[in-house]
């Protein structure tokens, strides 16, 4: 009796494993850009996962397509193998690849909400206690690409603390109210591959009084070669009317106030464009008595001075330690 009790019991556990709840998706953490390869866009993240089962299991191996809007965008595996204890969360690394043809054609709709659905359809190998399990899966991965494009890419890359002056003209001619200017932004390419900037187009509004102070662009190639610094010129042009309306209290203060900036940046990697729009919040620390002289030369070009020479100090408005 007691024999047939364990019989029973242990067939209990064998089908109870081959038919264990699949891991949750709880977050995404630590996205690495790993570089591009023949068309192929490389990269890692870890995605935490709480097993629901009272079994602890060793996941093995783990490989998978990435699907977007119904269509294989590039796959991936887990990088080793990982402990999965009963009732807990634990942190699976993934090493995936992304097809920059596919994203070319999906990237406009990735970038028009706020959170997109990745979904990891694949197949597992797991080492239960009782028996090896191998079976199929799908998981899905919310994300949010246009934060992780402002908070960490637009924060990461560019440098306004070292903006160079090349020429001002204090009135137009079009439009006297407005100044034009050429300037010199830095961008530091922090990733691990090469991309050309082929357009940006930007605008600077007040968010005090929801008016435009600047607008800019740029229509040049500028190429980006991995881990260097290139100088990017834009053309600017100033409303001199909403810029002092903005400013409330008047010349004589030194206040921060807060702008909203927005556009895009069409950027090409090999021979695939993407046009990533950004929308940040930026502070403006204004300074009457900052250190600008204007000395013969100013107005045509013939001198560069950078933004900590100028009354206008530029700071993002999340500061990087």
């Amino acid at each position: 009796m007691k024999k047939g009790v364990l019989i029973i019991f242990t067939i209990a556990l064998i089908l109870g494993s081959c038919s264990m709840a699949e891991p949750v998706f709880v977050s995404n953490d630590n996205l690495q850009f790993k570089g591009v390869s023949d068309s192929i866009f490389l990269f890692s993240v870890d995605a935490k996962v709480y097993n629901p089962t009272h079994f602890k299991y060793q996941l093995k191996e783990l490989a998978f397509a990435i699907t977007y809007d119904d269509e294989m965008m590039g796959s991936g595996n887990l990088s080793l193998p990982k402990q999965m204890t009963p009732k807990d969360t634990t942190s699976l690394p993934f090493q995936c690849n992304l097809s920059l043809a596919k994203l070319q054609k999906k990237h406009s709709k990735i970038l028009s909400g706020e959170t997109v659905d990745f979904y990891f359809v694949g197949e597992a190998f797991a080492v239960h206690p009782i028996k090896k399990i191998r079976r199929e899966f799908e998981i899905k991965i919310p994300y949010n690409v246009k934060n992780f494009i402002t908070e960490h890419l637009l924060d990461s890359d560019l440098v306004f603390d070292e903006i160079e002056i090349e020429r001002i003209n204090p009135f137009s001619l079009s439009n006297p109210t407005n100044s034009t200017m050429r300037v010199k932004i830095k961008i530091q390419n922090k990733q691990p591959f090469d991309y050309a900037i082929e357009k940006i187009q930007l605008s600077l509004k007040s968010k005090r009084t929801n008016r435009v102070v600047l607008k800019g662009a740029l229509d040049s190639i500028v190429d980006s070669p991995s881990l260097h610094t290139v100088k990017v010129p834009l053309d600017l042009e100033t409303n001199n009317f909403n810029l002092l309306h903005n400013l409330g209290g008047g010349l004589f203060n030194d206040e921060s106030h807060k702008y909203i900036g927005s556009g895009y940046v069409m950027i090409r990697i090999g021979k695939y464009g993407f046009q990533i729009p950004f929308l940040k919040e930026f502070d403006i620390s204004t300074n009457p008595f900052g250190s600008l002289d204007a000395v013969p030369g100013f107005l045509d070009g013939s001198i560069k001075l950078t933004a900590t020479e100028l009354p206008f100090r530029y700071k993002t408005h999340k500061q990087r330690k």
